[in-house]
């Protein structure tokens, strides 16, 4: 009879561990990355068509201070929840807006990239780039979309001038 109950009490916490729900997936994902987890307070979760959530996030930065509500917007790939931005939007702003956004464009990842490549490219970073090449998480997600699609376009008219 116990070897039984020790059977069922592990098989289901298997189940429970590989069943977690999406918003506890995007929670997981969101504490992996805050500086202080066992602050973090969560507000509303939405996830967007499985593969985009917005949520609302709370936590304490270095100084031990609560933030503010942040929305933070996420992006599921290859059955993993990261971090694609995060802004002063509401929460209803996020889950409209943020599906419109060419997620690739206005990722952290993006505008590192983008940053890396003026860098490499014309050997330092144009000094209307800087502040943000240097804050990228200061900036909004509208700020680093254009930013890099204005980047990328010089890029590909730089490559169509040079094969001229």
């Amino acid at each position: 009879m116990r070897k039984n109950l020790t059977v069922l009490l592990v098989s289901q916490l298997f189940v429970g561990i590989c069943y977690a729900t999406p918003e506890e997936s995007v929670k997981e994902a969101v504490l992996k990355r805050v500086k202080d987890p066992e602050s973090t307070r969560f507000g509303e979760i939405t996830i967007i068509d499985g593969k985009l959530a917005c949520a609302t996030v709370n936590s304490k930065n270095s100084f031990g201070g609560y933030v503010g509500d942040k929305q933070l917007a996420l992006k599921k790939s290859d059955g993993e929840w990261s971090l694609e931005t995060f802004d002063s939007y509401s929460h209803s702003e996020c889950v409209r807006e943020y599906p419109k956004f060419d997620v690739e464009s206005t990722s952290f990842s993006a505008t590192f990239s983008a940053c890396q490549d003026q860098k490499k490219i014309l050997g330092e970073v144009r000094p209307e780039n800087k502040k943000l090449c240097d804050n990228i998480f200061d900036f909004s997600l509208n700020e680093r979309a254009a930013f890099v699609n204005s980047w990328n376009k010089e890029k590909e008219s730089t490559k169509t001038t040079e094969l001229k």
